[in-house]
Formats: C-alpha cells, structure tokens, sequence
C-alpha cells in the first residue's frame, strides 16, 4: 500500500507539487503557535474546556455564542488538557485539512493545473489563515466547513448522490453553527443554483433539511432579540469594503504597536494591492467569459465553459454575501468588522486572484506578477510572525504575580478575572472592579484591563499620573497596566 502510494507520487507531478504545498502550510500552522499567549476570547474557550460538558453548553450558550465549536473540542481537550498549544491544536489541525480540502474544491472547479495550484498556494501561506489557524476560536473550522459545502454542492449537482447531499447539508449546517455571521454565504449557492437552472428539487429538499436543523439555534438567537451578530461595529463605509478587498491576502490583523519598518510595508503593501488585486479579479472575471475570434480578426464573443463556470463560483462566493451584509448593515444594524466576520470568504478571493493572474497572455508578465504577489504575502507572513497581534495577558499576570505583595489588590473587569483565572498563579488574589476605586483606596492596587476599558474607566491616565507621584505605568500588547504605591 505504502510503495504503491510512493509509486503514485513519482508519477503525477501535480500530486508532488500539492504535498511540498500542503507540508509547508502545514509548517506555517505550527510555527510559532505558542509565541503569544491567549487573548481575552481564548482565554473563554481554555476555561470552558474545564467545565462538565452540560456546564459549558449551558455557559456558552449564556454568552451567546453557539456551542458546536466548544462541543468538537471538548473530547481533545479533556485528553490533551487546556494549555496554550492543547487548545490551539484543534484549529491547526482544521486550518490543515483545509489545504487539502481547498484543493479538492479547485480540482473540481478547474481545468487549469496552474490555477489550482496558485490558488492553493496563496490560501496556505496566507497570514490571514495562519492568524486563524493559531487561535482556539472557531474561525479555522468555518473556513474547513465551508470549503466542504461548496466542493461537496458542486458535487452533488453533477453526480446526484444521496450521500453526497447528505455531505453537503451536515457540512452547510455546520458553519451555520460555527458562526451565525456566515448565513449570507448560502444567499450564493442559492443564487449559483438558480443559475446552473438544475436539480431546483434536490436542493430545495437539502435546504429544508439545513433549514430544519437550524431551527434550534435560530430560535435561540431570535429569542436573544439577535441574529448572533454584533451590534456595537461602526457603521460601513468605502474604506471597509477596500479593506476586505486588500485584507484577505497582505494585510492579515490590526497590530497593536507595529515598528516604523512594519508601518511602510503595510503602507506600500495596501497601495499596490488595493491597485494590482482589484485589477487582477476584474480582469479574470472578464476574460473567463471572453476569447478571442479564431477567424484571425480582433472580435471578441462572450462563451461559457468550465472556466466560467469556476469564476462564477469564485464571484458568487466572494460577493453575494458581502452585497447582503452590505443590504442589512444599511438597514438594520452593521455586521461588517473585523475580518473574522468575514473570514469564510477568503478562499474565493485566492481563487479569483489566481484566475486573473492565469489569464495573462503574455508568460514573462504573468511570472512577474505572481513573483510580486508572492513578496507581498511573504511580507505580510513576517509582519505577523514578528510584530504583536494578541493581547498579552500572559505576560501581564505573570509580571502581576511576580511583584504582588501582601495587602496588595487587582483592579480589573471581567476579562482581567478571567484571564488571571486562567493564568495567575494564586487562587486567593481577589480583582475589584473599578467602579468601586475612589482616592482614598486606590493605594496599593494594581489597575490591569484592556486599553479601551481602561480608557473608559480612568481616561488615558493622565489624571492617575497627575495626582500620584509613585504611579507606576507599564505596557503590554492590547492592555494598559497602573500600580500605585
């Protein structure tokens, strides 16, 4: 079996190329996964995992949040405990099978070797994937099972399996209850299917059935007055749809403190790519659906083949659900925001600009511009694994613990319990939230919380440095920390 395997391997170039890709994203996922600590989010996830699983269903769920992702990690995470690298493991792992899947999913769509490869190429380098893959969040698994939902729709409309469908309904409902902020996405298989003009009673019958296994997370949401997403994003505006356009790729997630080097490569990185990305897909887009006359005139006819068929799939996946959250940020509330929110469309972006990338004529342009896309991508892997992306509570508490002394108390709100909850060393340190603070106690306290809610509690802190002589004013990734004498 395994000399047969081998044997398969010496044989087909393209399966050779796949494997150096898969192996070196899968590297990617694994490099550096520890490096920073868990920010607030994760910090959730690591202390459900100490929960009975009735108790952590019953807490997730009075978060707000859907269950499904908790319940996939809880069997690993009872095994494998709840350190840093035990909770992140199961997102590396799904970002990995992705790879593989994504691959699956351009096979069937093209033709073209070159574009499943690129494509595939560009999703396992991508710092946005990488960021995702090393977070005990639900994001990787979204991405996995919505790569699954399309590559299994496809193939369930060409070959009309019951098991197929089946696959395709189980894969569809599941990132519906990863995260309610992918509904938008079956808005483009509905459309795509409208569009292909067959099997309208097998889908309508596979819907129904993800419909019907919804029903209990839709009620819950409903019953919150919500659909699952947040209200407190910023209205949309031009510049956050420039951002999805540019983001996927070469701008992976906001830092905190980036260097001076940092800032110019994002800088240069946004210019160009907003320019080169944008004409890039436009360009592909177009010439999936043009060629030229062969009767030796300069005529071009519109025509429809396999390549359409792919680019179609590609332009639904990316731009239906981005034009309904658009239509419902307008008229009920915003639900564009960070990229997570939009993570599960990014694999059609990599297929898009690899489309337009392999539709240039000319193969010394084509090269030249791959070879740039590739510098942008890898400038953007160093930003990420080099400048600071997460909230440092691990190396906030820990210098806390190392410096408390005795009669010595913690200010913070919840995310400062929690997250010493999982990372203090003491079981007896009490955190006072500060609301309570007033002149007289604010001696002797240390003041640890995110910046924002710092912020909203004490100013930027002037005042605290203004009045008090001893204050002492320490920084850590996302966080703001005071300690008066």
């Amino acid at each position: 079996m395994v000399e047969k395997i081998i044997n398969k391997i010496k044989e087909d170039k393209n399966l050779r190329i796949f494997l150096g890709i898969f192996l070196f994203g899968a590297f990617l996922r694994f490099f550096q996964v520890t490096t920073e600590g868990l920010w607030y989010d994760e910090v959730l996830t690591a202390l459900s995992m100490k929960m009975s699983f009735f108790d952590m269903i019953k807490d997730r769920l009075g978060g707000g949040h859907s269950p499904f992702y908790f319940i996939i990690i809880y069997p690993f995470c009872k095994i494998f405990g709840t350190g840093e690298l035990a909770v992140r493991l199961p997102s590396v792992i799904a970002s990995i099978l992705s790879i593989w899947v994504f691959y699956l999913l351009t096979r069937k769509l093209f033709s073209d070797m070159r574009v499943v490869n690129l494509s595939t190429f560009f999703f396992s380098i991508s710092a946005l994937q990488i960021y995702f893959a090393q977070e005990a969040r639900m994001y990787a698994f979204v991405i996995l099972f919505v790569i699954m939902s399309f590559y299994f729709l496809l193939r369930a409309l060409d070959e009309n399996d019951w098991k197929i469908w089946l696959c395709y309904v189980l894969s569809t409902a599941g990132f519906f209850y990863l995260s309610a902020a992918t509904i938008p996405i079956i808005f483009a298989q509905i459309v795509y299917v409208l569009l292909k003009r067959k099997k309208y009673a097998d889908y309508l019958l596979a819907f129904s059935f993800i419909v019907l296994l919804y029903v209990p997370m839709a009620y819950f949401y409903l019953s919150m007055r919500k659909l699952g997403f947040i209200e407190w994003l910023p209205p949309i505006k031009l510049m956050t749809f420039i951002q999805i356009l540019y983001g996927f790729g070469f701008y992976p997630v906001p830092v905190y403190e980036a260097g001076q080097i940092t800032q110019v490569y994002l800088a240069v990185a946004k210019v160009l790519s907003l320019l080169l990305l944008g004409g890039l897909i436009i360009f592909g887009l177009l010439a999936s659906f043009i060629r030229r006359s062969h009767e030796g005139k300069e005529l071009f006819s519109f025509y429809f083949n396999k390549d359409s068929n792919a680019a179609i799939v590609s332009a639904f996946w990316l731009l239906v659900p981005i034009i309904v959250m658009a239509a419902y940020s307008f008229l009920r509330q915003p639900i564009f925001g960070p990229k997570r929110y939009v993570i599960a469309l990014a694999p059609a972006y990599y297929l898009l600009l690899s489309i337009g990338v392999m539709k240039i004529r000319w193969g010394w342009l084509r090269k030249a511009i791959v070879a740039l896309l590739i510098v942008f991508f890898i400038l953007a892997l160093i930003t990420f694994y080099n400048v600071p992306t997460r909230e440092d509570w691990r190396g906030a508490i820990a210098y806390i613990d190392s410096n408390l002394k005795t009669g010595e108390t913690i200010v913070g709100d919840l995310a400062t319990t929690k997250a010493y909850e999982y990372y203090g060393r003491s079981k007896d340190v009490k955190i006072s939230p500060p609301m309570f603070l007033n002149v007289k106690s604010i001696h002797g306290k240390w003041m640890l919380m995110k910046v924002l809610d710092f912020n909203r509690y004490f100013g930027t802190g002037e005042q605290l440095e203004k009045n008090f002589d001893t204050v002492e004013k320490l920084n850590f990734n996302g966080l703001k920390m005071y300690y008066v004498k």
